[in-house]
């Protein structure tokens, strides 16, 4: 009888360990699923807020600074630039040498990882470029011979897709980006065939 009532008090503690277990997995789950939803709006902001390229000398600069300084660290790691600082000199350049710049982001993909402690989301989305005589200086200086090529080149618009992976920690910065654009290879088709890759904007 007490052999009997002890296998029954071992079974309830059985179960009760599994509905423990089972709630604990489920609020693990709504954790990650709330932090992926966080780290995903931050994302959104970002692009948001660099839609149209990054200008120190406009009025909200410091804002659009004050936003990506606070959505990743200083020593942020990337294969396209060295910190932080020279990111936004990046954005700074690559605005500088278009004369528009549009960024929009279709979708942002949570992504596993094997470290609990880190949030992976994928952005991808597209970018349109409009050409400027200074894209030309900046990216094919010898085109400048060419006068006439030139002139049909400014005030074209190109787009390319990319893809960029933000790897957040458990503070919801990002340690590492990883950014992939085809930008070299649309400039490379301004060259071989301008007008297969661009379009007048009004047209």
């Amino acid at each position: 009888m007490l052999a009997r009532q002890e296998i029954q008090r071992m079974r309830q503690q059985v179960m009760a360990l599994e509905r423990r277990q089972a709630l604990l997995s489920e609020l693990h789950l709504a954790r990650r699923a709330n932090a992926f939803q966080l780290v995903a709006d931050k994302v959104h902001a970002y692009y948001q807020s660099f839609s149209h390229g990054y200008d120190s000398t406009r009025n909200n600069a410091l804002e659009m600074e004050t936003l990506l300084r606070s959505v990743m660290l200083p020593d942020v790691q990337s294969p396209a630039f060295r910190d932080l600082d020279a990111f936004l000199m990046q954005w700074q350049n690559y605005s500088r040498y278009h004369a528009e710049v549009m960024l929009h982001c279709e979708q942002i993909q949570p992504l596993e990882s094997d470290d609990r402690d880190v949030y992976t989301v994928q952005c991808i989305g597209r970018s349109t470029l409009r050409i400027s005589r200074d894209t030309i200086k900046h990216f094919f200086q010898p085109l400048l011979a060419d006068e006439e090529m030139v002139q049909r080149l400014v005030g074209k618009t190109y787009d390319f897709p990319f893809v960029s992976r933000f790897h957040f920690n458990s503070n919801g910065q990002v340690f590492k980006l990883e950014p992939r654009a085809e930008l070299a290879s649309g400039l490379f088709d301004l060259v071989v065939d301008p007008f297969s890759t661009f379009s007048e904007y009004n047209c």
